[in-house]
């Protein structure tokens, strides 16, 4: 299939944090590794791309806000290392001249891998299951309406 590609990617990250735990020791960086993998499809005579993807996030040396914190206090707690495993599906198109269309759904699988909390297993704060967005667009041109776009 010729309008059938491939795609991998890896990345590696570290993120500085500031602030200190309550007995006054500081933070090491996020180390994060990021790897994906997927296609990417062009449909309707090249008007319309599809993507899909699996890919797996690892963060480690994750700090949280102390929950003992007063408001005056700043202190962060060492949460650990989590990961998080998905696949991704999108669609983006101009299905015609005046009508643009986009569309994604992911599944995520997220837990807390290592810490020194009762918390090795939980889902990793913040991260939904599944995700969805869609966004239409119409170019007001084909009324006369020349630089008036109108989304939902």
């Amino acid at each position: 299939i010729e309008s059938l590609t491939g795609f991998v990617g890896f990345s590696y990250s570290r993120e500085p944090q500031s602030g200190f735990t309550r007995d006054g020791q500081s933070i090491e960086p996020i180390r994060a590794n990021f790897f994906e993998g997927g296609v990417k499809w062009q449909l309707f005579e090249g008007r319309a791309l599809a993507t899909a993807s699996m890919y797996y996030l690892e963060r480690q040396n994750i700090a949280i806000e102390d929950p003992e914190n007063t408001p005056e206090e700043f202190f962060l707690l060492p949460l650990g290392s989590a990961e998080i495993k998905g696949f991704e599906l999108e669609v983006v198109g101009k299905l015609t001249q005046n009508l643009s269309v986009f569309g994604g759904f992911s599944i995520q699988d997220s837990k807390i891998t290592e810490s020194d909390q009762n918390i090795v297993g939980n889902r990793f704060a913040n991260v939904p299951s599944f995700q969805w967005s869609s966004f239409v667009n119409y170019n007001g041109a084909g009324f006369g309406l020349k630089g008036l776009d109108l989304g939902l």
